[in-house]
């Protein structure tokens, strides 16, 4: 009895021997790995795909923040920067006529306010925001400095257009003298005894909003270079190139770059959000390149 059943399961045993070793099973098992293997290899084309397509993105928001920092530079050194120092040294010659007055002495001020137009540059803050916010998978970083710099330029556009009100009101009334248009121009004490401060706080804004601009898509720039470097670096030699950053050596010892430690507060906010992404992969900041 013991030994017809070690011959019955025997006997199964070849039968799954057989079934397993069939062409049927040979055929299912190729096809199961096979349809793994070409899971993983389209997914690796995919991510390669998704990696190239980022690091192009990545090059035009480079580029188009860049040539906001350009525009910026080349208005603050022909236009903004000669305006600001013609008004502070008329300022500066007024402090001196009066100190002369009051010292008893009989001089004459000759200091005009400066009516000239500025023209307000085009900047590709849309398309910057379009890339940032919808097409790269941003640093956090780089996406509130983007809103800082938005902020900057829109500022700077309001700015112009209030100090062209203050000309244009000038020069639509015939009447006023230059004395009152000075008083104005440097927010004097008036006959009156009012006091118009509205285009010297202008001015001042006008420089720190500048300056906000210049700083914040420079430093953008940089951020996105060093991004783009990593991931080029993950995918290796065939990867698209990623465009550099660098100060235009003309510009380094002109005095236009404004002081980092001005900014120094506001990077500290971000230090703790980055410490915190540092341990994560690329991978997984780019979800949708698996998705």
């Amino acid at each position: 009895m013991q030994e017809n059943y070690w011959d019955y399961v025997q006997s199964i045993l070849c039968l799954i021997w057989n079934f397993l070793n069939s062409n049927f099973i040979t055929a299912l098992a190729g096809a199961f790995f096979g349809a793994i293997a070409a899971y993983y290899i389209a997914k690796k084309h995919q991510q390669a795909v998704n990696l190239r397509e980022e690091i192009r993105n990545i090059n035009a928001a480079i580029t188009l923040t860049f040539s906001v920092f350009i525009s910026s530079l080349s208005l603050k050194e022909q236009q903004i920067k000669p305006m600001m120092d013609g008004y502070k040294e008329t300022s500066k010659q007024y402090e001196e006529y009066m100190m002369k007055l009051s010292n008893g002495q009989k001089v004459s001020f000759a200091g005009t306010a400066d009516m000239s137009e500025v023209a307000m540059p085009l900047f590709p803050t849309e398309t910057i925001s379009e890339i940032i916010y919808g097409k790269i998978a941003a640093p956090t970083r780089v996406a509130a400095m983007y809103s800082a710099l938005n902020h900057a330029t829109n500022s700077i556009k309001e700015l112009f257009e209030r100090r062209h009100q203050i000309i244009y009101e000038w020069k639509s009334n015939k009447n006023i003298t230059e004395k009152e248009k000075l008083e104005v121009y440097l927010g004097l004490v008036q006959e009156n005894r009012t006091v118009d401060e509205r285009y010297s706080n202008i001015m001042d804004e006008i420089s720190k909003s500048l300056d906000d601009c210049i700083f914040y898509s420079f430093t953008i720039a940089k951020d996105l270079n060093e991004y783009g470097c990593k991931l080029a670096e993950m995918y290796g030699k065939n990867t698209s190139i990623v465009v550099g950053v660098k100060l235009p050596d003309e510009l380094v010892d002109k005095d236009l770059m404004p002081d980092e430690d001005n900014y120094r507060g506001w990077f500290d906010g971000f230090k703790n959000s980055e410490n915190s992404t540092q341990n994560k992969s690329i991978w997984d900041r780019l979800k949708f390149w698996s998705s």
